[in-house]
């Protein structure tokens, strides 16, 4: 199993993100891999904190995107 998170810094997001499915059993032993490359991320098995179109049928994409963000109402 591979999970997909971009490189650079990380975050406190994605990095609570992998720790959490580190501790189900399917992504204990899963590599996680560091890119912004979508041809490289296309090969993860799920990818987190990465992207910017929230696709409700990639079940594989958990993260928060910029589509979702609403402005907040006064």
């Amino acid at each position: 199993m591979i999970i997909g998170t971009h490189n650079g810094t990380f975050h406190c997001d994605e990095v609570c993100a992998v720790w959490m499915l580190k501790q189900l059993p399917k992504y204990k032993d899963a590599k996680v891999v560091r890119s912004r490359s979508s041809d490289i991320l296309a090969d993860c098995d799920i990818v987190v904190d990465v992207g910017a179109v929230f696709d409700h049928s990639n079940v594989g994409m958990i993260t928060i995107k910029k589509s979702l963000q609403k402005p907040s109402q006064s």
